[in-house]
């Protein structure tokens, strides 16, 4: 494998990684409270839409801070959304 490549898998499975990580520590931290179910449904799809369009469009060396930090939101968001499944 090429040394780019592999660079980018790294890159890839770090980020997805994070995202499980932190979609888990979302989902742990709301369980044991109701805030989550006064969110409306229209709410949470808005955010995910929003949150994942941001973190798409920020760039890695100009705005990486703000790329975490919109990647970190989708991510909360989508363990609120899948919350009352667990």
């Amino acid at each position: 494998m090429s040394p780019l490549v592999q660079q980018r898998l790294s890159k890839t499975l770090g980020w997805f990684s994070y995202g499980i990580a932190s979609t888990t520590v979302a989902i742990y931290a709301m369980r044991n409270s109701l805030i989550w179910a006064s969110i409306p449904w229209y709410v949470v799809l808005g955010g995910s839409i929003v949150f994942g369009v941001a973190s798409h469009s920020l760039d890695y060396e100009t705005a990486f801070p703000l790329k975490v930090a919109a990647y970190t939101a989708f991510t909360g968001i989508m363990g609120l959304a899948i919350l009352p499944a667990v």
